[in-house]
């Protein structure tokens, strides 16, 4: 018998006192891939200049709320390998149709290729030095929509789900990489039958929250030594209408970094480990680590980049 767990983190934009008297749209609709029709899973979803946003879910589908002075303003739809897609809100709220198609991106080299002789752990080395460049500096707070799920043997045993805020000075380096240094406010909570009481109070023994944002490579500056010599270059991409490195390691565990070329931004994560082992035996059951995978992504607002979800599985 084995336990399973699937958290999430969607951040919904900086929290601004003036959007939460605001008469409010809720615009509903799915995104899919132009060519194929496929569901896309957690394409970002925002209004073009402004700090509030949404992700789909595993089905395609999203919930965006937002203040109805914003109806005259553009959708953003973003994805990794995809064209930004853009339209005006009012346009959108008119159609029924309600299915946003995005066309894949294709870069394209020119007839002269000019090579660089970056090499992967060079490009992240500047990535990671810029850090103080690309991300704030100053105080900030999100709103968020915390999830967990809990699986014994496959099948779900407990949910649980919070409107969260978190606070944050900056992205700074701190002394102690494994204490939490967000604020982390409640602001409602919503759980299954089958999830205790205690963790009401604040989730899990070993707090998955804190567990989860402790787990933002970037806001921790959680890069060992040996990340830099296996990262190897793969094809570049597109992400937020633009360019990016796209930075691999695949030896003894599989990790993935896109990093913008424009600013060395370090735009997504994807890591995943398979390597199982045992952790040890609680009430006469022996427990084993299975694997994990994690992705970080960031979006850009006036000119740093904000976390934009974060989810692991394990």
């Amino acid at each position: 018998m084995y336990r399973r767990i699937r958290a999430m983190l969607v951040c919904c934009g900086l929290a601004i006192a003036s959007l939460l008297q605001a008469q409010q749209i809720t615009f509903s609709a799915r995104v899919a891939d132009a060519e194929s029709g496929e569901p896309l899973v957690f394409a970002s979803v925002g209004i073009a200049g402004r700090s509030i946003g949404t992700i789909t879910n595993l089905q395609g589908d999203f919930d965006f709320h937002f203040p109805s002075a914003y109806r005259n303003d553009i959708l953003t739809i973003s994805m990794l390998g995809y064209h930004t897609y853009e339209a005006p809100i009012w346009s959108l709220l008119q159609d029924t149709a309600r299915t946003i198609l995005i066309q894949r991106s294709v870069f394209v080299l020119g007839e002269v290729i000019v090579k660089d002789s970056l090499t992967g752990g060079d490009i992240l080395r500047i990535a990671i030095d810029r850090i103080p460049d690309n991300y704030p500096t100053s105080p900030f707070l999100l709103d968020a929509f915390y999830r967990d799920i809990k699986k014994v043997g496959g099948t779900a045993v407990s949910l649980l789900e919070a409107a969260v805020k978190i606070y944050d000075e900056d992205y700074a380096e701190p002394r102690n990489k494994y204490k939490l240094k967000e604020r982390v406010g409640l602001q409602e909570v919503r759980r299954s039958l089958g999830y205790d009481n205690k963790f009401t109070s604040y989730f899990d023994e070993g707090n998955l929250l804190e567990d989860l944002l402790l787990h933002n490579n970037v806001r921790y500056h959680l890069f060992s030594p040996q990340i830099f010599e296996g990262l190897v270059r793969r094809p570049e991409s597109f992400y937020h209408g633009e360019p990016v490195f796209v930075l691999e390691q695949t030896e003894s565990y599989k990790l993935k970094v896109y990093v913008a070329k424009s600013n060395y931004g370090i735009l997504r994560i994807e890591y995943e480990d398979h390597g199982e082992q045992p952790l040890g035996r609680k009430k006469g059951l022996d427990s084993r680590f299975i694997s994990l995978h994690k992705v970080i992504d960031f979006r850009p607002f006036k000119g740093k980049l904000y976390l934009n979800y974060m989810t692991l599985h394990s």
